[in-house]
């Protein structure tokens, strides 16, 4: 009779695998001359206990990051006029000053068209942009005003024109 390397079991010759632990390649090991004893196996016991591995410590553990830092809202935005609490952010009332700038650029020109579309489609103060789009609006209505009064004065005559103004401004004077 020959017994198991692994776990002591006692197993029949020629029998290639222990049927207690499945440790394989018997055949062909050295028999044990004395049987297992009582002292042996709380000798094996305590082995045991020796080789178990302390219970680990407890892993440090990482703080979780927060998520990424969403952006701030805007405060809320006032819109009333009730108890002379004037309108913020983007619909902020345009100042006087910033209402005379604007005018005065407003006035010249070719530059003044230029400046009233860019603020009239980029700014985001809804009041800056409103009062520019009046501006543009205004520069097309001269526009066309000077366009028709240069082609009737190519078609009649510069003088012709000059004197049906004069008689239509009498009218309302």
């Amino acid at each position: 009779m020959t017994y198991c390397p692994q776990c002591g079991y006692a197993v029949r010759e020629g029998v290639a695998i222990c049927p207690s632990c499945g440790t394989k390649a018997l055949y062909g090991t050295t028999t044990v001359k004395e049987e297992i004893k009582e002292e042996s196996i709380a000798q094996i016991l305590v082995k045991a206990e020796e080789d178990v591995p302390a219970p680990e410590k407890e892993q440090e553990v990482f703080p979780i990051p927060e998520p990424a830092a969403q952006q701030k809202e805007d405060p809320p935005v006032k819109t009333s006029y009730s108890d002379n609490v004037l309108p913020t952010g983007r619909y902020a009332v345009l100042s006087n000053g910033g209402y005379l700038l604007n005018q005065l650029v407003f006035m010249i020109p070719v530059i003044g068209l230029i400046a009233a579309i860019i603020m009239a489609c980029a700014s985001k103060k809804t009041n800056r942009r409103r009062h520019a789009l009046s501006a543009v609006i205004l520069h097309i209505i001269f526009l066309v005003l000077a366009g028709g009064i240069a082609g009737i004065s190519a078609v009649f005559g510069y003088s012709a024109v000059v004197a049906a103004i004069t008689e239509w401004l009498k009218v309302f004077a």
